[in-house]
């Protein structure tokens, strides 16, 4: 919280860090509530984790809240393996075709 009481968090969310997902902004709450679903690729429950880090925006820079990891075999998935199998097929075209584009100067490294 800043030195007036005032707060606008918001959390990044990930697995890998290729692959970051960002909450809305709730706006001068201290006690936030996101409600919000979003879904993500593991690969390895068993070695990996969900990182939870979160921010308050700020004019300039963010300023780093807090950050939790919680361990992916502690958690319960709902997306059946089926469908973790396949999204993760979709990821790695993507990637691939990221890989190509960078190659080929279409899009910058980053």
């Amino acid at each position: 919280m800043e030195m007036i009481g005032k707060s606008y968090p918001y959390v990044v969310v990930y697995i890998r860090p290729l692959f970051k997902v960002k909450t809305k902004v709730i706006d001068n709450d201290l006690n936030p509530i996101w409600n919000q679903t979003f879904e993500l690729i593991a690969e390895d429950k068993e070695t990996q984790s969900l990182i939870l880090d979160v921010f308050d925006e700020d004019v300039g820079q963010d300023k780093r809240l807090g950050i939790a990891k919680l361990k992916l075999i502690e958690l319960e998935a709902k997306t059946p393996k089926e469908e973790q199998l396949a999204a993760l097929e979709a990821e790695k075209m993507i990637l691939e075709e990221r890989k190509k584009l960078k190659a080929a100067g279409v899009i910058g490294i980053g």
